[in-house]
């Protein structure tokens, strides 16, 4: 999955970005895509949308998954950076939710990141 595909696939899931992602591929960078999802994501979670927050982590899944190099970095680099903050504002039971929905391959690299930056 290039980054074009990627695009389509997150602005299916978050409404109203249309607009937004296509100003982010005319400059073909696809960690502005990741972020325009990284940003729906976080009001998501902010709202306690359990429902959509688990539709959105099985698309970053299938995204980061298929995707090609760039985009399995922008996923990283972007998504999974940012995944702590992004669930600051949850209780801990929710926070622990979230994380038991990451599909495996995101957690995995969640995971590796996290333990990387420890050493």
């Amino acid at each position: 999955m290039n980054q074009y595909e990627a695009a389509d696939e997150i602005a299916m899931i978050v409404p109203g970005s249309a607009g937004e992602i296509c100003q982010a591929m005319k400059t073909k960078n696809p960690f502005k895509t990741i972020r325009i999802f990284s940003r729906h994501f976080k009001g998501l979670v902010e709202a306690h949308n359990l429902t959509m927050t688990e539709k959105c982590l099985r698309v970053i899944g299938k995204i980061y998954e298929k995707g090609d190099v760039a985009v399995k970095n922008a996923v990283e680099t972007v998504f999974i950076f940012s995944l702590d903050l992004i669930t600051t504002s949850c209780s801990v039971a929710e926070r622990n939710q979230i994380m038991s929905k990451l599909p495996i391959q995101v957690f995995t690299a969640y995971y590796r990141q996290v333990y990387k930056s420890a050493f």
